[in-house]
């Protein structure tokens, strides 16, 4: 009985827009009109066509990897801290693909979308272009990365605590 109003919460703040928001991915609705056209699975095959998206992907893939071996690079020669690099570090790359306004702020993408990671890719699609269902498509891709990443350090953080 207790737990009821933060599970109501939950429910309205997190599950709802996240189904609606998968709905959205496959229609194309452009975030002012009231009808959503369904077009299936479409969005997606535009998805894997777009180079911009990709590119920004890449570009955030590096930006994680190198800001995560900068701000670690301490623990390597610190064994005692393993359990907590560990976390640290995965939190860190987890941290890193959701930056976005620090980007958005910095450099805006620029120039010629360089500098582009797929939180702001994903905002531009959104509200510069107008493309909602589009840019739920990448929302939904992006969350299946993040999800991949945070059970991956899960899974190993459980298998250190194992060992040791």
């Amino acid at each position: 009985m207790f737990i009821l109003p933060a599970l109501f919460a939950f429910v309205l703040v997190v599950l709802v827009p996240a189904v609606k928001g998968f709905y959205y991915s496959f229609t194309d609705w452009n975030g002012i009109g009231k009808n959503a056209v369904f077009v299936g699975i479409s969005n997606y095959g535009k998805l894997l066509s777009d180079s911009r998206f990709w590119n920004s992907f890449l570009f955030t893939f590096v930006f994680a990897i190198c800001s995560v071996i900068c701000i670690n690079a301490v623990g390597f020669g610190l064994p005692l801290v393993a359990p907590a690099f560990a976390i640290g570090l995965f939190l860190s790359i987890s941290d890193s693909f959701k930056m976005f306004d620090q980007n958005l702020s910095l450099t805006a993408g620029g120039p010629a979308n360089s500098t582009e990671m797929i939180a702001l890719n994903i905002y531009n699609t959104a509200f510069k272009e107008s493309k909602l269902g589009q840019a739920q498509t990448k929302a939904v891709v992006f969350l299946i990365v993040v999800v991949v990443i945070s059970v991956t350090q899960l899974i190993l953080s459980k298998r250190k605590e194992v060992e040791m």
